[in-house]
């Protein structure tokens, strides 16, 4: 199937939520955080950096939680859909376990290999993770931000 260019003259739901989305912002009426007022709902995020993250985890957990006890208890009587004989079928077994097995078994690569490229994934990300953590905090005033990493992907505001 063949995406037909963005024309101009029918822009997608999504230009025309950026745009007014835009426009919303540049207007005197826009929201800002530039109140006076309390800064405790930033307990309830994870943050920028990660910094708050034993917290955020307790709140999910808790909600997590609290939501099987819920599912379990609305109606206990009720079967159980996903049965110990179902977790055992082919589908529902990690794919990426498999994938790994599957490869060991036709010889494509050893167990040796595949262990160290996970090694060597996991030590890129921890690096990524501790150059992100070494940046300054970012300042959304002082900077053009873009969701976009190619500025000439952006649609212009209309």
């Amino acid at each position: 199937m063949t995406i037909p260019d963005r024309r101009e003259d029918s822009p997608s739901a999504c230009f025309q939520a950026d745009a007014r989305l835009a426009a919303l912002a540049a207007s005197p009426s826009a929201p800002t955080l530039d109140v006076e007022g309390t800064r405790k709902v930033e307990a309830w995020f994870l943050g920028p950096r990660g910094e708050n993250a034993e917290e955020f985890e307790r709140l999910v957990v808790d909600a997590l939680r609290d939501h099987v006890y819920w599912r379990r208890n609305y109606h206990p009587g009720d079967p159980s859909h996903i049965t110990e004989e179902i977790k055992r079928e082919p589908f529902a077994r990690d794919c990426l376990k498999v994938a790994e097995k599957v490869i060991v078994d036709l010889h494509l690569i050893d167990g040796e290999t595949l262990q160290s490229w996970r090694d060597e994934a996991a030590a890129k990300v921890e690096e990524a993770i501790t150059t992100a953590q070494k940046e300054p905090a970012p300042d959304g005033r002082a900077e053009n931000w873009c969701a976009i990493s190619t500025r000439e992907l952006v649609d212009p505001a209309e």
